[in-house]
């Protein structure tokens, strides 16, 4: 969603900046679409494409490998287990809501952090590329990045805080959410070939 709002607000403000006759035509059929529909929707198709290798990358990863959260033991309840010395179990049988156990045991890696590290790096590669350097002042553009980069990591951090995952999970989701973001930008870009930043 928020990849949407900022490709639509972007795309309609390079129409606005840019004369109107160096702005290309495409027919579908008899009918003549304007270049920032064009650019909107291949754009957003990307980011989606995007968000779809997240999600596959990250649900593969969490039934195959898996590892418990941090929150696991509560959730299970273990039948006619104590916490009390330095017992190590191997079997036990959870009383806790199947649903919930199954779910407790997908903590690797965090798909929060892998989408909202997804987004916003997206969001900030995007930005950089698509919004003339010149346009709202030299500091502005990095202000709006920092700001877009900070916001996906307070999401990806609170899930520590939660205790949702473990810290390393939360790691491994940000660089893997990064790094897609960062290659699917470059993809499009060069398909395109417009990675051209405007002085």
């Amino acid at each position: 969603m928020t990849s949407t709002v900022q490709v639509v607000a972007t795309e309609l403000y390079r129409a606005r900046i840019t004369p109107q006759g160096s702005l290309p035509r495409f027919k579908l059929g008899s009918t003549t679409v304007h270049a920032t529909v064009v650019q909107i929707v291949t754009y957003i198709g990307y980011s989606q494409i995007g968000f779809v290798c997240v999600f596959v990358l990250t649900n593969l990863t969490k039934n195959c490998l898996g590892r418990l959260r941090p929150h696991f033991i509560d959730v299970c309840k273990p039948v006619n287990i104590t916490c009390r010395g330095n017992e190590y179990y191997e079997n036990y049988v959870c009383s806790g809501n199947p649903v919930l156990v199954s779910e407790a045991r997908k903590s690797f890696f965090s798909g929060h952090s892998a989408f909202s590290m997804y987004a916003s790096t997206f969001a900030a590669v995007y930005l950089l590329a698509r919004i003339p350097r010149h346009t709202f002042g030299r500091a502005a553009l990095p202000v709006i990045q920092t700001t877009v980069i900070a916001i996906g990591l307070l999401i990806s951090f609170s899930r520590i805080n939660d205790n949702k995952h473990h810290w390393s999970d939360v790691i491994v989701g940000i660089l893997v959410g990064m790094f897609i973001a960062v290659y699917t930008v470059s993809y499009i870009f060069s398909i395109l070939k417009i990675f051209q930043f405007l002085r």
